[in-house]
């Protein structure tokens, strides 16, 4: 079953902030191939969201590495994946968001 995507107001803030700064950085192609990639992931999730890695049970938080720096946090229901936050796995570990 596919579920709809929905983002926080925090997730979707961080993901432009990372846009901005690859197209600062790293130019038009590396941003839209940091860009396709998370919605193709998204897409894949939305099907099959238990093949992330089940951060916090309790909660139901899972996450999956998009690339080698970001790591995106999520829960799902039965109709709805929601994207909860962007996480760049170089910052401190204790500012991971669960």
């Amino acid at each position: 079953m596919v579920r709809k995507v929905k983002w926080n107001k925090r997730a979707e803030k961080k993901f432009e902030l990372i846009l901005s700064y690859l197209l600062k950085e790293w130019g038009v192609i590396a941003t839209e191939k940091f860009y396709t990639r998370t919605f193709h992931l998204l897409e894949l999730l939305s099907e099959l969201p238990e093949i992330g890695l089940n951060e916090n049970p309790e909660k139901g938080i899972y996450s999956f590495l998009i690339s080698k720096q970001i790591r995106i946090f999520y829960q799902f229901t039965s109709t709805q994946l929601i994207v909860l936050h962007l996480f760049d796995v170089r910052q401190n570990p204790t500012k991971r968001p669960i």
